[in-house]
């Protein structure tokens, strides 16, 4: 688990929960099979499934709409 927290505190993402998903079960159930991805669940329960990197700026808009509804 190091290496996840290294990662949440390097790239200051500690401002919102994190799972480790040590099997692959969780991605593989969003359609995920390669990283970088991010899925993002809304106050619905809906998903929405990033592929590719997000830098800092596209991470907080992001966040912000989420928060914001």
């Amino acid at each position: 688990m190091n290496d996840i927290q290294s990662f949440i505190t390097s790239f200051a993402v500690e401002g919102f929960p994190h799972l480790y998903d040590s099997d692959g079960e969780i991605w593989s159930s969003y359609g995920i099979a390669s990283q970088p991805a991010w899925v993002f669940v809304d106050a619905t329960g809906n998903p929405q499934r990033i592929i590719g990197a997000l830098g800092k700026t596209a991470l907080e808009e992001k966040v912000e709409r989420l928060l914001t509804g």
